[in-house]
């Protein structure tokens, strides 16, 4: 059925669109409404610190990737830096 009026497609265009505004409306709406409602104005601090403890992740994630060039993510850096029962618990922690 290639190339029929009915044939129902999505390419990464439409999937990554589809998962950002996914997040964006369930993330930043409902969850804001629901902080303000107990935190009222503070909620905007609360914003601030987990934007940047977000920002700090992701920069100490871009550090061990240049660092470890292996496939793996966090177990392969893990598995660099510390014996094998502890990344272990550290990569099943951080799957979860």
């Amino acid at each position: 059925m290639k190339g029929s009026a009915n044939s129902q497609r999505l390419n990464l265009f439409d999937v990554t669109n589809l998962v950002v505004g996914t997040t964006i409306g369930a993330d930043i709406y409902v969850v804001a409404a629901l902080g303000s409602a107990y935190l009222g104005p503070a909620i905007l601090i609360v914003w601030l610190v987990a934007g940047a403890i977000a920002i700090i992740l992701a920069l100490n994630f871009a550090e061990a990737a240049a660092l470890v060039p292996n496939v793996g993510g966090s177990f392969a850096y893990a598995h660099k830096a510390w014996v094998i029962l502890q990344d272990f618990w550290l990569a099943g922690a951080l799957a979860c």
